[in-house]
């Protein structure tokens, strides 16, 4: 078993942190052998195939709201507004520099999302390396790259991915604090802690967790020097603290604290919903888990984590953390928060895995073939769990999920009918999709939902599927009159298309 030795001493002050980052980045390609290297090459590549292969998939809804209806403001009004749970504030501003560089596109929308669920990978892997060894950290990298929420939610146009990057980047400040006692590093902890919380709320699990696990490190790895370390944690806190609520006071004094963490939209929320509800959620969240893999891989899994709680020190403080970040924050907010936003949880998952395979190896080399180097060992294995769970990524990709792929065919369809002066009615929840797939179509998004124009007809889009017919859809937009004149012009699984007669103005002959 792994033990905790304590160092009585603390290290000197570092000469500064770019120069310690340089000095680890020498030492690590040091000790990594060519074979190593090799294969840590081939899992960042799968990693990224595997997220770019997802990048051109059909929209969500989320995503279409977060173009459509959130990046046409100005900086300041989506930093300052939430109004709609989808704006995830900083990571909105880049989708919105993103579209401004290159256009509306899927791919576009999803491109920061899409760099922070790869760049990741490799701090993730960086982490494990310095916390534990390479071998692990390789395993645990082949479960990342393959991992399907990581890689669903790197292609998706949502700020959660982001906020994984943050909390890479924080532990990896943590660990050189800890280490250097080094001041700037503190600051950086704080700094990415705060932008985390500022892209989401909900990342206020991933912050508590950050310093959780940073001060138990410090407690049982350093004696005569925690109590100096300890106070520039805490004051690393309460920096935080301050920086955020400057940050969201203008939200909440136009909302509310409350509306940050559980927006409206999601219904009441109290502590009778609470205790009546949380069970389902619990019970979701295992859902999901499995939707992405499958109950004979979550049930090992559940068991490697126990094991490698039960093995290492280290990884041990790593769950309490986690733990601490998720419970008394659940509670108090009175909010179990949706599958999704949990998912920063599981990089950790995947380590607890790592860890277990390894011991395993471990094992069968001691017991069964003794001529099995660590190497080679660990690159099969690297390789069966990347083929796995890449496989698994792949299946499921779309596990939790509703696409909106017609409305790509709609869009397509009306490209070359529709006009300046004409105007496409639709329906909650095919409304935002439709206006994000005409935008990348090269068609205003404005003509979903505008008023009559002379000389404009109306094209309607019905979702069947979704309880939707004509009349619905009239209805919504307040166009009943349109009904009697409107013909069916396309009709494909899910979406039908209807439109009325080719007329200007409206209801007379053209001439």
């Amino acid at each position: 078993m792994e033990g905790s030795r304590k160092r009585r001493h603390g290290v000197r002050e570092s000469k500064g942190l770019r120069a310690d980052v340089r000095t680890a980045w020498r030492r690590m390609l040091e000790r990594t052998s060519a074979g190593h290297m090799r294969w840590l090459g081939i899992l960042l590549l799968c990693g990224v195939g595997l997220r770019v292969a997802c990048l051109f998939e059909p929209v969500t809804y989320g995503e279409s709201a977060t173009v459509i209806r959130i990046t046409d403001k100005s900086v300041g009004h989506i930093l300052s507004d939430h109004t709609l749970p989808e704006n995830h504030f900083l990571h909105t501003v880049l989708v919105k520099m993103s579209v401004a560089m290159f256009g509306t596109h899927r791919w576009s929308a999803r491109l920061p999302a899409l760099l922070s669920g790869i760049l990741l990978l490799p701090l993730f892997y960086a982490f494990v390396r310095v916390m534990f060894n390479r071998h692990i950290a390789l395993l645990c990298l082949a479960l990342l790259a393959g991992s399907g929420p990581l890689v669903q939610y790197s292609a998706l146009c949502t700020g959660y991915s982001l906020t994984w990057l943050f909390m890479a980047l924080a532990l990896l400040a943590g660990r050189h604090f800890a280490k250097q006692n080094n001041w700037s590093s503190i600051g950086v902890v704080t700094l990415l802690n705060v932008l985390a919380l500022w892209v989401s709320p909900q990342a206020i699990h991933i912050v508590v967790m950050v310093y959780v696990w940073l001060y138990l490190y410090l407690v049982t790895n350093y004696e005569s020097t925690v109590g100096q370390r300890s106070l520039r944690v805490v004051l690393s806190m309460l920096a935080c603290v301050l920086l955020t609520t400057a940050i969201y006071f203008p939200i909440a004094a136009h909302h509310s604290i409350a509306h940050l963490f559980h927006h409206p939209s999601l219904g009441d929320n109290n502590w009778e919903i609470f205790s009546s509800t949380q069970a389902d959620g619990l019970f979701a969240m295992w859902d999901y888990i499995t939707g992405h893999t499958s109950v004979w891989l979550a049930i090992p899994g559940l068991i490697g984590l126990v094991y490698s709680a039960y093995v290492s020190v280290k990884f041990r403080i790593m769950v309490v953390a986690l733990m601490v970040g998720a419970i008394p924050l659940t509670v108090l907010l009175t909010a179990v928060a949706p599958p999704e936003a949990w998912n920063f949880t599981v990089p950790f998952l995947h380590l607890s895995s790592a860890i277990a395979v390894f011991y395993l190896l471990k094992f069968i080399q001691e017991k069964l073939v003794p001529n099995l180097d660590k190497g080679t060992r660990t690159a099969v294995a690297a390789a069966i769990l990347l083929g796995v769970f890449g496989f698994f990524a792949i299946y499921t990709r779309d596990a939790h999920l509703r696409r909106f792929g017609e409305a790509g065919d709609a869009a397509a369809w009306l490209r070359g009918l529709v006009k300046s002066t004409d105007r496409v009615l639709a329906e909650h929840p095919v409304d935002a999709p439709l206006a994000f797939e005409m935008a990348c179509a090269g068609l205003d998004p404005a003509l979903v939902g505008a008023d009559p124009r002379p000389g404009g007809r109306a094209f309607l889009a019905v979702a069947p599927a979704q309880g939707q017919t004509i009349f619905t859809v009239a209805a919504v937009n307040q166009e009943t009159d349109l009904i009697p004149r409107l013909v069916k012009k396309q009709d494909w699984k899910m979406l039908e298309l209807w439109a009325e007669p080719d007329r200007s103005p409206i209801g007379g002959p053209m001439p």
